[in-house]
């Protein structure tokens, strides 16, 4: 979970969204490419991104379109901006409200920036996604009566949707805990509820500081210790290995010197070619230079 709140998957995410686009994708900018206004966050405020107005949108997009025409188009734009950095508002918001909201959240709490409340008011993909996992986990472990496991899990969406301003995660761990501690009667494992949550922190941070690449190549690292059920070989055993794997195959190292020798012939033959291909050309642009000499002079005698 602490990886997929990085923002470098969504700008990974939207090279491979990228699609021409239709008379759905043109329906919803419409506004902003009449107008111009609000420029990077026009989604919030032009009525034809949130999800009732963007249906309202596709829907009056054409006149002779089908109505499965129009959900898969409202499903693929609506999936390709929401793949982006900028991601989609859950409503339309007014300007002046939301100019005023950041003013005073900037002027009062330290450190806060507009970023903050444009990341609060919209979602993306991946937020998307992980809510929806995140979900899936808990009533898989309050199936199964794991108190520990959903204790841990609800500690780490808590922390999450703080750092990665989801909305959609703060909501589903509201209702989830209450739905877990207050209906099903369970108890709150306070030890994994916080060691999920400080794992979780750690984990984004780390994520964010070292870069994606990084991340990538620990990833596969991981996945390769499961492969080889975490065994990992010292150097005296990779030794061990290469001697029994070369006394074992005494014909494998004859053979190997001899296409060494033969390619050092080869390599001896092709030094020799080049230099008798550097010879040629350099007779050939002497003989070259003296046809040039030969033509200016029967120029001159013409």
């Amino acid at each position: 979970l602490g990886y997929l709140t990085q923002d470098d998957l969504l700008r990974w995410l939207s090279k491979y969204t990228e699609t021409p686009a239709t008379i759905y994708d043109d329906a919803m900018d419409a506004v902003y490419n009449s107008t111009r206004e609000h420029g990077s966050i026009h989604r919030l405020f032009d009525g034809g991104h949130d999800p009732l107005g963007a249906w309202e949108t596709v829907k009056n997009a054409s006149d002779t379109d089908t109505l499965s025409q129009e959900i898969i188009g409202y499903v693929s734009a609506m999936f390709k901006d929401m793949s982006t950095a900028e991601g989609m508002p859950f409503f339309k918001y007014d300007r002046e409200w939301y100019d005023q909201t950041a003013e005073w959240l900037t002027t009062n709490i330290p450190g806060a920036s507009n970023e903050w409340l444009k990341d609060l008011m919209t979602y993306d993909t991946f937020e998307v996604f992980s809510s929806s996992l995140s979900i899936i986990a808990v009533m898989f472990h309050l199936k199964n009566d794991d108190i520990k496991s959903l204790s841990r899990l609800l500690g780490t969406m808590s922390i999450l949707s703080v750092i990665s301003f989801n909305p959609i995660m703060g909501i589903a761990v509201i209702c989830l805990s209450a739905y877990a501690f207050v209906v099903k009667k369970n108890k709150l494992d306070r030890k994994g509820f916080l060691k999920g949550g400080a794992v979780s922190g750690v984990a984004a941070i780390v994520f964010t500081t070292i870069g994606m690449q990084v991340i990538l190549e620990f990833i596969i690292f991981l996945a390769l210790a499961h492969i080889l059920k975490k065994k990992i070989m010292t150097a005296k055993e990779i030794q061990k290995k290469l001697y029994d794997l070369s006394s074992g195959h005494n014909e494998l190292v004859k053979l190997m010197l001899g296409v060494e020798s033969e390619y050092k012939r080869l390599l001896i033959s092709s030094n020799s070619a080049i230099s008798d291909a550097r010879i040629i050309e350099k007779d050939s642009k002497d003989q070259l230079a003296k046809r040039e000499e030969q033509v200016d002079l029967i120029k001159k005698m013409k």
